[in-house]
């Protein structure tokens, strides 16, 4: 991609004390040319109180993303007043629609977002076709190190999904849920140096996502290849309604294919602490595993430019086949070699019975895009009494293959940095 940034990501300041203007981020950004002069500056203002700990997160997210995109903050605590009153909403709109990418910087309440981000998704869900195809990441900071980031940034990606944004991680090296910060009074951020590399880390990985689609919308490969991989089913539930969605659409320049992953023997990961093992980097199966099907399909896994993970949810396990967790798990050195699907389209595609309260699309979110995925809305089709009552699959089917031939297109064109994976936690 050429050397001047053509995109922008806005980053959406979610607390009720933002202090600091647009104009004074704009000023600031220019002036942290490093990860030091981030962390002394952060310092100062979170120091003297000048900036709420989400403040923070945006400055350390921004440090992120401007190497790679425009960066512009939107302070939402000027449009959702904290009476609960709205203003200049269409002012806001406008200047969503001309981002690229969007991350949200909030506080956490009770495991989840503020209620000035939960104003943005409802703004947001108004008004979906503004927001389709940009590309999302999430920022938390909470009072304790275990204080809701997680679930907070997993239900703010979710929700992000359904409205129609392409959501990302943190990206290398922990590839997780988005920035994940720790402050309990106000300027505390200033002290968890992790958390802050979270938040540019996610920066970072939200303004390659923007740059990646950007250039793929004018140099969309020809002919792509999307796989479905049944993880789960019984009696051929999954399997069939997906023939039943693929015969019922036509998507010229791509090859389906499904993949019955139940007809494969995996064994349960040994989470041994030199995986992956020996062999050429990316190429070459390098787990110490040898004797399921693993090796076997190493190649195969890497070939589709698009992925849907695929299972049926019953209300009881009854016969249920499945391989879903054994498989996930045997993925892990697929990820620790250097995030062989890095930027690879990720979806769910979950059938499930109307009583089955099942999490299997969610359960998909949260361990895929560990691997450097990026992710699109997923297909859920309800089923009552043996009766597919699901809606807009063939739109979201759609939406999904023009994605990833954009995505394939321009995913080895743009510069990402390094892929390294680095064991953090482990002695």
């Amino acid at each position: 991609m050429p050397a001047e940034r053509k995109t922008k990501v806005a980053f959406l300041g979610g607390s009720i004390r933002n202090s600091l203007s647009p104009e004074a981020v704009q000023d600031l950004l220019p002036r942290i040319t490093n990860q030091t002069r981030l962390y002394e500056v952060i310092e100062r203002l979170a120091g003297e109180q000048l900036i709420s700990n989400s403040e923070g997160c945006m400055l350390a997210g921004a440090f992120g993303a401007n190497e790679y995109a425009e960066v512009e903050y939107i302070p939402l605590n000027h449009f959702f007043l904290r009476d609960g009153s709205t203003r200049d909403l269409d002012e806001l709109l406008d200047k969503l629609d001309k981002v690229d990418g969007i991350i949200i910087s909030t506080p956490v309440y009770f495991g989840d977002r503020s209620s000035i981000i939960q104003a943005f998704f409802d703004l947001a869900r108004k008004n979906k076709a503004l927001f389709k195809g940009k590309s999302f990441g999430a920022m938390s900071v909470g009072a304790k190190r275990n204080g809701g980031q997680e679930t907070t940034n997993i239900y703010a990606l979710n929700e992000a999904m359904d409205i129609g944004f392409i959501v990302a991680g943190n990206g290398p090296a922990t590839s997780q849920y988005g920035g994940t910060a720790w402050a309990g009074h106000k300027g505390h951020i200033r002290e968890d140096y992790f958390g802050l590399e979270t938040c540019i880390g996610t920066g970072r990985k939200v303004a390659q996502t923007a740059n990646i689609a950007a250039y793929g919308r004018n140099n969309k490969k020809e002919i792509v290849k999307i796989d479905f991989w049944v993880l789960q089913d019984q009696d051929n539930i999954a399997i069939d309604s997906i023939k039943q969605l693929l015969s019922s659409v036509e998507i010229p320049g791509v090859e389906f294919d499904i993949l019955d992953l139940k007809q494969y023997e995996f064994f349960r990961c040994m989470a041994c602490p030199s995986c992956p093992g020996s062999g050429r980097k990316g190429s070459e199966y390098r787990c110490v595993i040898g004797k399921d099907s693993m090796e076997e399909l190493h190649s195969r896994l890497l070939e589709p430019d698009g992925v849907f993970f695929a299972g049926y949810s019953p209300e009881t396990e009854g016969d249920l086949e499945s391989v879903y967790q054994r498989f996930i798990e045997r993925m892990r050195y697929i990820r620790r070699d250097g995030f062989l699907m890095t930027n690879r389209m990720v979806a769910a595609y979950a059938v499930q019975e109307l009583q089955s309260n099942a999490l299997f699309h969610l359960r998909i979110l949260t361990s895929m895009i560990r691997h450097n995925t990026v992710f699109h809305q997923p297909i859920l089709q309800t089923r009552y009494n043996g009766t597919l009552l699901g809606g807009g699959e063939q739109e979201i089917l759609k939406s999904f293959a023009e994605n990833v031939r954009e995505f394939a297109g321009a995913r080895d064109e743009v510069d990402i940095g390094s892929l390294e994976y680095i064991p953090i936690g482990y002695q």
